[in-house]
Formats: C-alpha cells, sequence, structure tokens
C-alpha cells in the first residue's frame, strides 16, 4: 500500500489511528532515550495580566501537540510571536519597518530580556538550512513583489551587499533543475557555518556576522517563511508522505524550540507579569538545548 493509499484509509478508518512510517521510527526513538518528550517547559509564577493569560493559552494548545506534531505546535506558539510584533508596530506607529526586526530589536535592546534563545544557532539543523538557502536563492532572481520585498528585508538584516553578491554568484540555480540539490546542499552548509558563528570565505573574502545578524536571519529566513508557507497551504504534511524522515522531526521540534524561546523573552520584557526570571529562562534553554541534542544527535 503506497503513501496515497495509506491516507485514504486513515480517513476511511478515523477515529481509529495508526501511525505512518516516519511517526513509528520517531516513538521508537524516544523509546530508545528512554524520554517521552523532547521539551520541558519554563515553570512559571502566576499572574492575572490578561495579554499573559491569552498567550499562555496559545502556548498551552502547542503542549497539545506534542509529542508528535511539533510542526503544529510551531504555529501555536507563532501566533504568539506574530501577535506581539503586530502589537509592537502599531504601538510605534512605524508602516515602514519589518515587524519581526521590531520585534528583535525590543528584545536586544531589554535589560528585562535573557536573549538566550542565541544557544540555538550553534544546533541549528541542516534541513533549516538548506530551506533557507533555497527561499535566498530563488528569491535573487525572482520579479515578484513577495519576494523582492523578502529579499530587501534580508538584505538589510545583514546590512552586507557584498555578502550576497558573493553568495548568489556563488550559489545558482539552472532553468533546467539539474543539480539544483546538490547547489541547495552547498549552499545551506555554508548557511549551517554562518549560523553557528564560524567565519566564512567566498571568493577569497572573509564573511562574519554578529549574534543579533545572525538571530534576526534566522528568525526572518526560515522561521517566518515557515509560517507563512503552512498558512498558505505551500507545503506537503511532514510526517504523511514517502519523503518523511527523522530529518523532518529534529527540524520541526528547532523551529518550536527557537519560538519557545522567543516566547519566553517576550514573557520577560512585558512589564506587571513576572512570571519567570532572567535565569530560569537560561536553566530551561540549557535543558532544552541538551534534550534537543540526546535524541537529534547523529540525524541530518
Amino acid at each position: 500500500m503506497n503513501f496515497g493509499e495509506l491516507r485514504v484509509k486513515y480517513n476511511n478508518t478515523w477515529p481509529n489511528k495508526f501511525s505512518f512510517t516516519v511517526e513509528e521510527k520517531f516513538i521508537e526513538l524516544l523509546k530508545n532515550y528512554n524520554v517521552e518528550q523532547v521539551f520541558q517547559p519554563a515553570i512559571l509564577n502566576d499572574s492575572a495580566d490578561y495579554q499573559f493569560q491569552i498567550y499562555l493559552s496559545h502556548f498551552l494548545d502547542s503542549l497539545d501537540m506534542l509529542p508528535m506534531r511539533p510542526d503544529l505546535a510551531f504555529e501555536n506558539i507563532w501566533k504568539v510571536i506574530d501577535k506581539e510584533a503586530s502589537t509592537i508596530k502599531e504601538n510605534l506607529n512605524n508602516g515602514h519597518t519589518d515587524k519581526f526586526e521590531l520585534l528583535f530589536d525590543k528584545i536586544f535592546e531589554s535589560e528585562l530580556t535573557s536573549s538566550n534563545f542565541v544557544e540555538y544557532l550553534k544546533i541549528v539543523p541542516l534541513q533549516a538550512c538548506k530551506y533557507a538557502a533555497k527561499r535566498l536563492i530563488k528569491a535573487s532572481t525572482a520579479t515578484d513583489t513577495d519576494q523582492v520585498s523578502y529579499l530587501k528585508k534580508v538584505k538589510r538584516i545583514l546590512n552586507n551587499n557584498l555578502f550576497f553578491e558573493k553568495f548568489f554568484n556563488k550559489y545558482r540555480f539552472s532553468n533546467d533543475g539539474n543539480h539544483n540539490a546538490g547547489v541547495q546542499r552547498k549552499a545551506g552548509r555554508l548557511l549551517m557555518k554562518i549560523f553557528n558563528g564560524v567565519e566564512v570565505t567566498i571568493d577569497n573574502v572573509q564573511f562574519q556576522f554578529t549574534e543579533e545578524e545572525l538571530s534576526k536571519l534566522l528568525v526572518r529566513s526560515i522561521l517566518v517563511n515557515t509560517r507563512n508557507e503552512r498558512s498558505h497551504g505551500n507545503v506537503f504534511p511532514s510526517f504523511r508522505s514517502s519523503k518523511a524522515s527523522l530529518e523532518n522531526y529534529k527540524n520541526a521540534y528547532f523551529l518550536y524550540h527557537m519560538a519557545y524561546a522567543l516566547l519566553l523573552d517576550i514573557f520577560l520584557y512585558k512589564q506587571g507579569c513576572g512570571v519567570l526570571s532572567k535565569l530560569s529562562v537560561e536553566k530551561i534553554i540549557v535543558i532544552n538545548t541538551q534534550l534537543f541534542n540526546q535524541v537529534f544527535h547523529g540525524i541530518e
């Protein structure tokens, strides 16, 4: 029975359920490491703050999706991040700057935040980097408004036109599609080094960026794009496809962990909540990165 037939069978036999191949592999992976989850939430203090309770409700919805659907869990957390970014933009009455740039500026400039989500730059999966590379390379030759706008926002983050010039000269897709997968993989590996903070050389020119620049680039090129594509139905379901692998789980959990770390910084800088401390955020991110590395070690 092929995957198309399996999906039809799942529909026809519901509410009886069965696991697809990669779901079975993931269940076995958790058993091998004797863990039930690849995530642990921070302990929160009580607060009657109205906005906090709304945001917390979305987060609780995300917990209900774990461990099997980290992709859907990510979408629930992203509702909070998107809402907070929009609120900041509205309050500043800033009609031109990207709202996620404004959110990041607030996080990095606030003395209340930990900005400890930069720890996730060290463990960004190759699949996420290949995804970012594909979007960047495609946007470099695109003429439609959305992709042109996207590339402008990304270029503004790094503020280094020479890097993009060298990057796009080195990595190009052919019109017939031949060798494009190889180009994407090589470009993705370069981006992975860059996110890891490594100085890279392209055409005899060295490039290295700050943690703040890389964090903004990661969110804009990977998290925001993934959420946009999922909301428009432009992606095939991650775990019910013949091409699905444990790499899909690793990537989806990375997005979820990163989004959660951003959520914690939002909780920190929102005055009046007092629901957690910088120290507790730092500790839980250490715990979660260790969990992530433990379960997905060796899986590209």
